[in-house]
């Protein structure tokens, strides 16, 4: 977000951009006014199903119906030990996709910020003074402030997804993180032999919780860490997807996510700004990624008479961040990345991410799709 929309914003912190000539439309809100289940809500609100109806989220109304297991003091102990000391944890192991980090303190949030627009002939001034390209002005520029690359993983049927889930004793998530193991993974290993079996490669992995009321916009979720064997190998595709499944098989029970968010709301929002931020930061650098996963609505659906034809969730961090988003039968993804640190990921990504998921289906008989 630039600083117009971010600072002395009189206006509400959210807005619809129609980019006319690409035939987009942007729905951009400020993080802190909603969750990724807020954002289903407000997507139910302001469009249609291609046949006029008010669209309902399913989802919503099955997390306000879930319970919390009452969870036995030990984990309760654990979870509360795992929580306190997660910015002190140690860093994910040092691989092709997560480069080794420089240990600095937090020194502002990432936004998305507009340059101002620069004449020609000063860069072309600077190239003759410097012996050097226009181009390479620009990376060295790019170079000093930091930048970000969407990349568009191929889209996927949802019920080939769930075929994968019934075949294989696992969830609709399980899938899709074994998917982005396996893409990492994969890319760790594209130029050299993995000798990092013993590493970790976690995810942050965002989870919404139940909520009083499925008409507000809030933020009630809480950031939970889990290593995703991203920097283990394993002899077939189903011993990775089988090991994801015992990891979020231990977080479904675990009252991490509850402990988190009371923290979130009882001690760091009381905590000095700098000293907040700086938790924040040593949280997220110490993991390799945030991978999120959003139901979308289940049929087309339209706005203002134009009907959508696909649906992308972007997001960006500090460190690489993977949008999942299912909209009308179909699941669309993305990975947002600095390509400075991680080189060949506009090809590399999509290829490995599509593999990943054809080579499972092989292993449990299902027909991929073209």
């Amino acid at each position: 977000m630039n600083d117009e929309f971010e600072k002395d914003r009189e206006l509400p912190w959210w807005e619809i951009v129609v980019l006319r000539g690409h035939k987009m439309c942007l729905l951009r809100f400020h993080h802190s006014i909603g969750d990724g289940l807020s954002l289903v809500k407000v997507f139910d609100g302001i469009i249609q199903t291609t046949s006029s109806n008010r669209v309902e989220s399913k989802v919503t109304a099955a997390l306000m119906k879930r319970k919390m297991v009452m969870p036995s003091i030990p984990s309760m102990l654990q979870s509360t030990w795992d929580v306190l000391t997660l910015g002190v944890s140690q860093h994910d192991a040092t691989t092709r996709f997560h480069p080794k980090q420089t240990k600095f303190k937090y020194s502002g949030s990432r936004k998305i910020v507009f340059f101002p627009k620069v004449s020609l002939s000063y860069i072309k001034e600077l190239k003759s003074k410097s012996d050097s390209s226009v181009n390479d002005i620009l990376t060295y520029a790019i170079q000093i402030f930091g930048s970000r690359k969407i990349v568009f993983f191929p889209k996927v049927s949802l019920s080939y997804i769930k075929e994968l889930k019934s075949k294989s004793d696992s969830s609709f998530n399980d899938i899709l993180t074994y998917a982005i193991s396996q893409m990492i993974y994969n890319y760790n290993t594209s130029t050299q032999p993995s000798n990092t079996n013993q590493y970790q490669c976690r995810a942050l992995l965002p989870m919404s919780l139940p909520r009083s009321s499925s008409s507000t916009l809030t933020n009630h979720f809480s950031m939970v860490s889990a290593d995703i064997s991203a920097c283990r190998s394993f002899k077939t595709r189903k011993e990775r997807l089988q090991d994801i499944v015992q990891t979020t098989t231990k977080l479904k029970s675990s009252p991490t996510a509850y402990i988190q968010l009371w923290f979130q709301n009882n001690l760091l929002s009381k905590l000095p700004a700098f000293l907040g931020k700086q938790t924040a930061f040593d949280i997220f650098s110490r993991h390799s990624l945030v991978l999120t996963n959003v139901p979308g609505p289940e049929t087309k659906c339209h706005l203002a008479n134009h009907t959508f034809d696909r649906l992308e969730l972007f997001f960006l961090n500090v460190v690489p961040q993977i949008d999942l988003l299912s909209y009308a039968g179909t699941l669309y993804g993305n990975i947002i990345y600095d390509p400075i640190e991680l080189k060949e990921g506009d090809t590399l990504f999509p290829q490995l991410y599509a593999k990943a998921l054809v080579d499972l289906s092989r292993e449990l008989d299902v027909e991929p799709p073209e």
